[in-house]
C-alpha cells in the first residue's frame, strides 16, 4: 500500500507541473520514487560500503533520513561521479520533498525525469541555474560546484546564518585554481567544518580539489556534516 501511494503521489506531482496532457510511464513512477524517497526505519546495508571506510556514518544517515538511496544492486557507488540531476534530487530530499512552484523552463528536462521535479525546485528558489536553456542533468559537478549549490541552498533558500572565515582557504595549496564564484562558498564550507581537504601536495600544502568531480561519498559526508551544523 504504501508502494502505491508513493507512485500515486510522483505521478499527482508530476501532472500538477507540467500539465494533464503529461503522459506519467509505470517506469516513471517507480523510479522517481526509488530516486527522492526512503523508509527512514529500514535498517539496509549496502553491499560496497565498508563499515570502517571514512563515509560509512555518512552514507548511513543520509540513508536512514532518505536524502540518498543505492541502486537496485544493493549498492551505494561511494566512488560514483554525482550528477547535477542527482544532486538538486538530494537536495529537494534534504528539504523534504516540498511542494514545488515554477515551471520547467529547461529543454533538456522531460516530465519523465526522476529530477524533473528537483531542478523546477531548485531553479525556482535559485539554489541551481540554467544554462541557455538547459540544466545539463547529467553533468558531473565538481566539488566547487556541489559546495555552491549546497551554500545557495543554506543562504538564498533557507536564510541560515552565514559564518565566513575569510583566510579558510590560505592553508590549501590548490585554491586558487577554483572559480571566483565558489570561493566565498567553498570559505564557508571549511569554516564550518562541511569540506576537509583531501590530504597534502608535495610541499605538504593541503588539498582542496575545488574542479575535482565530486563523489557520491563525499556529497554523503558533506550532508553528514552540514546536517550536525545546522
Amino acid at each position: 500500500m504504501n508502494y502505491i501511494f508513493k507512485k500515486i503521489s510522483a505521478i499527482v506531482t508530476s501532472i500538477a507541473l507540467f500539465g494533464m496532457g503529461t503522459t506519467v510511464t509505470e517506469n516513471f513512477a517507480s523510479e522517481y520514487s526509488y530516486s527522492i524517497t526512503a523508509n527512514a526505519t529500514e535498517n539496509k546495508v549496502f553491499s560496497d560500503i565498508d563499515s570502517n571506510a571514512w563515509y560509512a556514518d555518512a552514507v548511513q544517515f543520509v540513508y536512514n533520513q532518505g536524502i540518498m538511496n543505492g541502486f537496485p544492486d544493493h549498492s551505494f557507488g561511494p566512488n560514483n561521479n554525482i550528477s547535477k540531476g542527482q544532486f538538486v534530487t538530494v537536495l529537494y530530499n534534504l528539504d523534504k520533498k516540498p511542494i514545488v512552484h515554477g515551471t520547467n523552463i529547461f529543454l533538456d528536462v522531460k516530465p519523465t525525469d526522476y529530477y524533473a521535479v528537483p531542478a523546477i525546485w531548485a531553479n525556482y528558489n535559485s539554489i541551481a541555474f540554467e544554462n541557455n536553456g538547459y540544466f545539463s542533468p547529467n553533468y558531473s559537478i565538481p566539488r566547487e560546484y556541489m559546495v555552491t549549490m549546497l551554500y545557495n541552498y543554506a543562504k538564498r533558500y533557507k536564510k541560515y546564518t552565514i559564518v565566513i572565515n575569510k583566510d579558510a582557504l590560505n592553508k590549501f595549496g590548490d585554491a586558487q585554481g577554483m572559480h571566483d564564484w565558489a570561493k566565498e562558498p567553498m570559505m564557508w564550507a571549511i569554516t564550518n567544518g562541511i569540506i576537509q581537504g583531501k590530504g597534502k601536495d608535495k610541499n605538504g600544502k593541503n588539498i582542496l580539489d575545488p574542479l575535482g568531480k565530486a563523489t557520491r561519498a563525499e556529497c554523503a559526508q558533506m550532508l553528514y556534516n552540514f546536517s550536525k551544523k545546522y
